[in-house]
């Protein structure tokens, strides 16, 4: 077995560094573990390594960076750290310190509450965010499902990681604040669905991804402190979630939505956020341990992967991104968290690691999340 010398490698390349397909007993476990990268082709298993290794050495908190960027590259890190690369635990810190800082604190008892989105809004002079276009401006300190289950899930997972209790104290702060924010009705009895933000203006919609971002945060957060009244609530908002795909409804919103109610091609307006929808699904069902909702990940996937509605076929990039010969933004990523259940997605997940110049931390969580397949 021969070996390219080292000193010829630059430091972003010393993952690959090593001839043919042998594996050498130094190198991180994420690379030797089988649940790993070991089922790609040489060319995009590199280009994963690549942006893997930059991963690693980006350390230093970028100030404005937002709470769901954030957010991705906590999954990101807390899954590297959980396939025993341990030298990404600075960077597990360093995330978790900085959602921390940002968390937005209440008004009335100064407990931690969520976290916004930092969305410059022209259509609100004051600052704020008008999330639905109705005209109505939510305030600055408005927070959001979104940011907010992302938020919950990478405290509770580094609380476990970095052996941080105060962490894990602000993760259920904010949920205990979110769980004053479900929704009157659901599709199913039993069922819970959460508000997409906790200001007034948005409350009785229904959007189906802010939905299942707080499933995630509860069931990640149940998995951490083993409290089975979180657990249950996942279970109950993913509830909602598969109803929603049951009775038909394959769009952004809703069936109980009040747009949903009064245009019917709501039902089939599939777009990038179904992709993340299917690899939250799938994490959730893994970490409540239910065969049915990891289904209704892959099938989500699917629908969104093969969409060939009007829109699909007319949009660009930033609306639908399924097809990875026409598109490496970073929702496309997703085929790579199943790339163990369909060829297609094997196919599709190939060529956008292939392609991509540089793979982002929701795409590196999404390769890992499809290599760890055993789990």
């Amino acid at each position: 077995m021969k070996f390219i010398s080292l000193r010829w490698c630059s430091a972003i390349l010393i993952f690959i560094c090593i001839a043919g397909t042998a594996y050498a007993q130094g190198l991180p476990p994420l690379q030797r573990d089988a649940r790993g990268l070991s089922d790609l082709t040489d060319e995009p298993r590199h280009k994963a390594l690549q942006s893997i290794d930059a991963f690693f050495r980006d350390r230093k908190p970028i100030p404005d960076r937002s709470a769901n960027d954030l957010g991705w590259d906590c999954l990101a890190a807390t899954a590297l750290l959980d396939q025993g690369n341990d030298g990404v635990s600075a960077n597990v810190q360093s995330i978790a310190d900085q959602l921390a800082a940002n968390v937005i604190l209440s008004k009335k008892d100064s407990k931690p509450i969520g976290w916004g989105a930092s969305i410059q809004d022209q259509r609100c002079p004051e600052g704020g965010y008008d999330a639905f276009g109705d005209g109505t401006c939510n305030s600055k300190d408005t927070t959001y499902a979104f940011q907010t289950g992302l938020g919950i899930a990478c405290l509770a997972k580094a609380s476990v990681a970095l052996n941080d209790p105060k962490l894990l104290g602000i993760a259920k702060n904010v949920l205990d604040h979110w769980q004053t924010y479900i929704l009157s009705k659901a599709l199913c009895d039993g069922c819970i669905y959460f508000a997409p933000s906790d200001n007034q203006n948005d409350n009785g919609r229904y959007v189906r991804n802010m939905n299942v971002f707080m499933a995630l945060g509860a069931a990640t957060l149940g998995q951490a402190t083993h409290n089975k009244a979180f657990i249950k609530i996942a279970s109950q908002a993913m509830q909602s979630e598969i109803a929603e795909r049951n009775s038909g409804n394959r769009g952004y919103l809703g069936k109980l939505d009040p747009q949903w109610l009064i245009k019917a091609s709501e039902s089939d307006r599939i777009e990038n956020h179904s992709a993340a929808v299917a690899v939250l699904s799938l994490e959730i069902g893994r970490l409540l341990d239910s065969d049915e909702i990891t289904s209704h990940g892959l099938a989500v996937w699917r629908d969104w992967a093969t969409c060939d509605n009007e829109r699909c076929r007319k949009a660009n990039c930033k609306y639908w991104a399924g097809n990875a010969d026409q598109c490496q933004a970073t929702h496309t990523a997703a085929h790579c968290a199943f790339r163990f259940g369909s060829p297609l997605a094997s196919t599709q997940c190939q060529r956008y690691l292939k392609e991509t110049k540089r793979v982002p931390s929701f795409g590196i969580w999404a390769v890992l999340l499809g290599g760890d397949h055993r789990r």
